[in-house]
């Protein structure tokens, strides 16, 4: 039993503070920035993990909201601390100054940042109002060779020379599609074998409608 009770001790008392002991000799203090100072957002200020575009958000900070910076800059980020002066993260040099913003510098960044908003949303619905319908040129094919079947006089004898088939993208602002070239061998009402050229216009709206066009067989 009182070897039970010894291994108890080992693993849930003496382990557990050797672990918190090493920590505490091993771990890096955090340090302390003195001489820091303090500064202003101009305008909406990502705070990254690392002075670098690619580091990770921390924060956004508000125009006009203070911050307190150590002066050491890196690539043009500058150390952000927190308000213990020790390291938060970093920010870029430029979009921070000394002194506050004024009411009317606020009101014309608001309304910079409001026109920003309206212009993106435009953007957007027009990207899209315009959004062009994927379609893959074997589909096009598809859908015009079932175009052609129904003009010719013995469909089930139809042989499309598919290696020689020519498809031409285009876009007229509704549909997105293709004009398929090509041509097609089969019966005529005398049972003779003839060749016919045709060209086709296939397309897809946005709302993933297909229309074809008449084919024209020459």
């Amino acid at each position: 039993m009182k070897k039970v009770l010894k291994v108890l001790f080992l693993v849930f008392v003496l382990v557990p503070f050797i672990f918190i002991l090493i920590g505490v000799l091993f771990s890096e203090p955090e340090i302390k920035y003195d001489n820091h100072l303090l500064k202003y957002a101009k305008t909406s200020l990502n705070v990254r993990k690392y002075p670098k575009l690619e580091g990770k958000v921390l924060k956004v900070l508000n125009p006009n909201e203070k911050v307190i910076v150590y002066d050491s800059v890196i690539k043009g980020f500058i150390l952000i601390l927190n308000s213990d002066s020790t390291k938060y993260g970093w920010a870029s040099k430029n979009y921070l100054q000394n002194n506050k913003l004024s009411k009317s510098q606020l009101e014309k960044i608001k309304k910079q940042q409001e026109d920003i908003v309206k212009v993106n949303l435009k953007k957007k619905e027009e990207k899209e109002k315009n959004k062009i319908p994927s379609m893959y040129v074997s589909d096009a094919k598809y859908y015009a060779h079932e175009r052609v079947l129904q003009v010719l006089k013995s469909p089930s004898t139809a042989d499309f020379g598919l290696w020689d088939e020519k498809a031409t993208k285009w876009n007229d602002g509704e549909y997105y599609g293709y004009t398929i070239k090509g041509y097609v061998d089969s019966q005529n009402g005398f049972g003779a074998i003839i060749r016919s050229n045709y060209t086709v216009n296939v397309g897809k709206n946005s709302s993933g409608e297909i229309a074809t066009s008449t084919p024209k067989i020459y």
